[in-house]
C-alpha cells in the first residue's frame, strides 16, 4: 500500500478511482449508454445523443456497426440472455427492439415518458418473452 500512496494513484482495489481500459472513438456524439452482451461479451452496444447505436466487437474494440436507431437521445440498452434481441430507449419514449446480429428493428413501441433502463423478464407462461421499463411499464414481445 506504500508504493501506492507515494505515486498519489488509487491501489486497484479502490473502486472508487475508476481507470481508463480503452479509449474508442466513432462519432463526436456524447455516449449516454453502454450495454455488454451477457452471453460472451463478444459485443458491445453503446448509444448516443444523436439518436445512433454503434455495435462494437468487444474483444478488439473495433466498430463493427451504425444503425440510425432513434430520432432522440439513446438513454438505455440492453441485451437478452441470449444475445438475439437488442432493446434500446430514447428520450422521446420510444422503446425499439432489435433482431440479433442482423439489427433488423423487430418492434418499436411508444411509451408516455422516457424509460431511463430497460431489462428483459423471464419468459412468461404462455411463452411469450416480456421487457419491463423502469416506469415498470411492461413490453409483450409477440
Amino acid at each position: 500500500m506504500t508504493r501506492w500512496r507515494q505515486t498519489g494513484a488509487a491501489p486497484p482495489s479502490d473502486l472508487s478511482a475508476p481507470v481508463p481500459v480503452a479509449l474508442v472513438q466513432a462519432s463526436r456524439s456524447l455516449v449516454e449508454t453502454l450495454a455488454l452482451d451477457a452471453k460472451d461479451g463478444r459485443f458491445v452496444a453503446t448509444g448516443a445523443d444523436d439518436g445512433f447505436i454503434l455495435l462494437w466487437d468487444g474483444f478488439s474494440l473495433d466498430p463493427i456497426s451504425r444503425i440510425a436507431g432513434h430520432k432522440s437521445w439513446v438513454l438505455s440498452l440492453r441485451f437478452d440472455a441470449s444475445c438475439t434481441l437488442l432493446a434500446s430507449a430514447s428520450k422521446d419514449g420510444e422503446v425499439s427492439l432489435w433482431q440479433f446480429p442482423s439489427l433488423e428493428c423487430r418492434q418499436v413501441f411508444k411509451l408516455g415518458s422516457a424509460a431511463q433502463a430497460l431489462c428483459f423478464l423471464p419468459a412468461a407462461a404462455e411463452g411469450s418473452p416480456q421487457a419491463q421499463d423502469t416506469n415498470q411499464e411492461s413490453l409483450s414481445l409477440d
